[in-house]
Order: C-alpha cells, then structure tokens, then sequence
C-alpha cells in the first residue's frame, strides 16, 4: 500500500522548454512510496524545495508531480482514497503577481493510481525580485471526508522558497533557450533519483556529435564527455560514485545550444 508521504526529490523532468499557460509533463516513473516532489525545503534532504531561481524579465518555470495512492495513512487506519484535488486558482499561496499555475488534468483533480502535475510559470516583473515562501494547498477526498492538506506543515516542516534576482543575475533558470534542438532531442533519467549509477535516456532525430555536461546547482561543471547519438534512442550511462548528494543539471549540446534537464543524487 502506498503511504502519503513526500520523497526528497526535486523534479527531474523539467527540460528547458517555452514557459506558457499550457500542461505541464508529470513524471510517470515514480515509485509508489513517492507521493509529492519535491518537499519543502530542509538542509537535510538533498533536492528538497526549490532550487532554481527566477530572474526579472526571463521566462520561468517549475513543476511538481502528484502520484496520487489509493490509500490515505490516517491515525486510525488506512482510507481509501478517490483523489487529491486542488483549486484552479489560490491553490498554491504566496506566489509573486506575475506568476500562476496550471495543472494536468486541467481541473486539478488527480484520481486514485493516477500521476498529475502542477506548473508554476510567469515571468517576473521589475520590483519583484526577493524571497517567497509559497505554499501548496489540497483537498484530499476519501471515502469517509475531505481532508485539507497543506504543504508546508507541522508534519512535513520546511519552506517552499521562490528566489526572484534582478536581471541578469547568476544561476537563474531560464527557459526557452534552444526550441529548435528541444525539438530534436528528447532526454530522461533513470533512475533518478540515484545513489550512484543511472542512464540518460536520449531520443534523437538525426545523427552526429554532441556535447553531454553536468553541473551542480552552483554552476560548477563536475563532468564533460564527446558523445555520438544516433537516429533513434540512446543510452549514455553516468556513474556519480564521486559527487556529494544533490541536484545537479544535465545537458546535451551541439556548441550553439543545449537541451537541460536535472537530476538527484541521494540515499547513499
């Protein structure tokens, strides 16, 4: 039986893509015991909260999966669950005037054994820039009541914190950089998390040389190889026996532009 509980794990999933009011792309490679991602933020748990940051005038986006079980673990027992639904609007508290969110399904209602996502997107305005402590609300639905439930909380402590920069500022994540080889290279992780080996899966259209990099969320390149993809689907294994627990950001790139994606190294 699934137990609802939230793994910390930051999403993986997000690629470098136009922010726009459109679905956002759930991660359908969850286990059963992962509930929600990431969980709110706490030193201890590598990948927890929100790592990437805004900037001023730079498209912006983030998701978070809901893997939704078929039973709520209450204090007196398990609960059978028909859903955990959100609002279509004020759902998520505390977000800068610029930003809103949209999920998939559209209506915020992610059905029993089913994985939905939520999708934080905007573009920050001049005058935005500092710290939000968002938060997310949801309506658990059982068969007995409704519960609501919010994240953060007394039993899943931490802070969901939006960093807003100025302009131009350091490590923001900025999406929309390349569409054109986003449309030609599609790429995921598995496992991911990890403890120290896992795969980037990588679907390409056409054959030729690329560049595969990853980096820590500082910025700092831990890993750099040539690579060769051919039409079709490749593997391309990558062991991070030496890295510290974390998130860190992958890249496939052809020198001019790269397509993105993150992944979490943890439980060692």
């Amino acid at each position: 039986m699934k137990k609802i509980f939230v793994l910390a794990f930051f999403s993986a999933s997000c690629l470098w893509a136009t922010a726009q009011s459109g679905s956002c792309s759930a991660n359908t490679t969850l286990p059963d015991s992962v509930i929600i991602f990431p969980q709110p933020f706490t030193p201890a748990n590598p990948g927890s909260g929100i790592s990437d940051t805004a900037c001023v005038n730079a498209a912006y986006e983030f998701t978070i999966t809901f893997n939704t079980p078929a039973t709520y673990a209450s204090p007196f027992g398990e609960i059978p669950i028909n859903s955990i639904d959100l609002a279509t609007e004020g759902a998520v508290t505390n977000l800068p005037a610029s930003m809103d969110y949209v999920c998939n399904p559209p209506n915020c209602v992610f059905l029993k054994d089913s994985v939905g996502c939520l999708k934080i997107f905007g573009t920050a305005t001049p005058g935005e820039e500092g710290v939000y402590d968002l938060g997310v609300n949801v309506l658990i639905r059982t068969t007995l009541l409704d519960l609501p439930f919010a994240f953060p909380n007394d039993q899943f402590p931490g802070n969901y914190f939006l960093h807003v920069k100025p302009e131009g500022s350091a490590n923001c994540f900025v999406v929309g950089t390349d569409e054109s080889l986003r449309d030609e290279i599609q790429l995921s992780v598995a496992p991911n998390p990890f403890s120290y080996l896992t795969q980037i899966q990588v679907t390409a259209k056409n054959t030729g040389n690329f560049e595969f990099r990853v980096s820590n969320m500082m910025g700092q390149q831990v890993h750099r190889e040539a690579v060769r993809l051919f039409e079709g689907a490749n593997t391309l294994p990558f062991d991070a026996s030496a890295l510290p627990e974390g998130v860190y950001l992958y890249s496939i790139g052809n020198g001019k532009a790269a397509v993105s994606g993150k992944m979490v190294v943890s439980g060692r």
